[in-house]
């Protein structure tokens, strides 16, 4: 996403420092609980007061939110057994504000595009989970958890009643510096922690991100730990947007080359599989999608791949540099190595859950089990067996096995309608990219995008959390947005 027409630098300043406050505010709230009532009272406040005169901030608020956010849970008020976090606080008073703003207006675009038809589809989907979870006794506790996330989807509704082409920058400059940001955190954690720096606190440092759902700090052997923040999905999403954009237009600027790296080595101290998995088939369905244009250009295009196979190196040189410096460190390689393997940990707690995940799912395959359905399993995972559970014992109604989650709770019916869903965004988005409309590049980025999502979903589930669902939901409004344009130029 690095180019010029998509990004403004003075609005990726102002995000980057505004994250930087949010981080430590965060901080601040998680050790002293009256900073983090104060600060949600302000934020309820804020929120109210932009949305009040432009409603456009919920979509861009929403979207900053979740691409920095991961759980949503930095600030949080805890009212008995329910806890309301910064996300929900946010998505409340957009819908709140949206009914106001409609009902005072008496405005309403009609749901007929086609997009509006699968956002009528994933709202039946979500329907059927709620439902179904209730007929098969779930604890109503556990349902409203486990889908709450897709209620999310009702942004849809918000967004493309006020999206406007000329938003893009704004969304994009933003974007960006969440990216940004992320990698820096995501490396400065891995520093601090690779080096054990005594000042830094650690151990209070880490149940800070640990307690407030930011990520997961885990040892992996020698020096190295892995450090994975779920928002690291969208550092995966700006990686892509610009190698994306630098084959497209068979240029490498300096500037995009340093960005590269930074998501690049922050991608690689993730420790993620699937995000590399991701990020290595999205990049080579890139080139057979460009190949034509390629081939006219093969010297220009050697010549950016070189740079690019630079920018690997680069990378690889500053996390190892970052556990090196400044008290050295060892380990490295082997840890990296045993990520690429199944044997580890996480890995093999995945392999450990498919057996009781599948029996679950053939209990009820065809409608299933509702939103709230637990299994339980064994796990080696050391998080989960320990002293405290030898065996290693977890009941549970999240999963790691993203499509195989969906199939469980929403059965296969309505599990296919969510795949179909997908399908059809493809085949959208993909018509307007042959059409050749004035933009078609965003929604290229955007279908781009959602692949790498779709098949980090596969083992590391995104598409029934708000990080996932809120993307797919902008991109509906995306899509929709275009063909508009393009009837509209049909018709005159």
């Amino acid at each position: 996403m690095q180019n010029e027409a998509l990004i403004d630098k003075r609005i990726v300043g102002l995000a980057l420092f505004g994250f930087l406050m949010h981080e430590v505010l965060s901080l601040a709230a998680y050790t002293y609980p009256v900073v983090n009532m104060l600060v949600l009272a302000f934020a309820a406040g804020g929120f109210a007061f932009l949305f009040m005169r432009d409603l456009r901030w919920s979509m861009i608020l929403g979207i900053a939110e979740l691409a920095w956010g991961s759980f949503g849970s930095s600030f949080s008020w805890h009212l008995g057994s329910f806890s309301l976090s910064l996300r929900m606080l946010l998505f409340g008073l957009s819908v709140l504000f949206f009914a106001y703003h409609t009902a005072r207006t008496r405005r309403f675009q009609p749901l007929r595009s086609t997009e509006s038809m699968l956002f009528i589809v994933l709202a039946l989907i979500t329907g059927w989970g709620f439902i179904q979870g209730i007929i098969q006794g779930q604890p109503l506790v556990s349902v409203f958890l486990d889908g709450n996330a897709y209620v999310f989807i009702l942004y849809f509704l918000i967004w493309r009643s006020v999206f406007h082409a000329s938003d893009i920058p704004f969304i994009g400059s933003v974007l960006v510096a969440a990216a940004i940001g992320l990698s820096i955190k995501t490396l400065l954690l891995f520093n601090f922690f690779a080096n054990g720096y005594e000042l830094a606190n650690l151990t209070y440092l880490y149940i800070w991100v640990r307690d407030t759902r930011i990520g997961e700090i885990t040892y992996a052997g020698g020096n190295v730990w892995r450090i994975f923040i779920q928002s690291q999905l969208y550092i995966g999403l700006a990686l892509l947007f610009s190698l994306a954009q630098a084959i497209r237009i068979v240029r490498l600027r300096w500037v995009d080359a340093a960005l590269l790296t930074l998501y690049v080595a922050a991608i690689i101290v993730s420790l993620s599989r699937s995000f590399w998995i991701g990020i290595v088939v999205c990049t080579v369905v890139l080139l057979f999608a460009v190949r034509r244009s390629l081939v006219s250009r093969t010297r220009d295009f050697l010549k950016v791949l070189l740079k690019l196979l630079g920018v690997f190196a680069a990378s690889v040189v500053l996390v190892l540099l970052l556990v090196l410096l400044p008290f050295g460190g060892r380990g490295v390689g082997a840890s990296l190595i045993d990520r690429i393997g199944a044997e580890d940990p996480s890995g093999m707690s995945r392999i450990q859950m498919l057996g009781p995940l599948a029996s679950a799912i053939m209990e009820h395959p065809i409608l299933g089990s509702g939103f709230g359905k637990e299994v339980t399993y064994q796990s080696s995972d050391p998080r989960f067996k320990n002293p405290l559970n030898p065996d290693g014992t977890i009941t549970t109604f999240a999963f790691e096995w993203g499509y195989l989650d969906q199939w469980l709770k929403l059965g296969a019916i309505a599990g296919t309608l969510f795949v179909a869903v997908l399908i059809a965004l493809h085949v959208r988005g993909w018509q307007l990219v042959q059409k050749k409309i004035d933009d078609a590049t965003f929604v290229w980025f955007f279908l781009l995008g959602l692949l790498f999502i779709e098949l980090v979903h596969i083992v590391s589930p995104y598409l029934n959390h708000p990080l996932g669902l809120g993307y797919l939901v902008f991109g509906m409004v995306l899509i929709e947005h275009y063909s508009k344009r393009v009837y509209e130029k049909v018709d005159h």
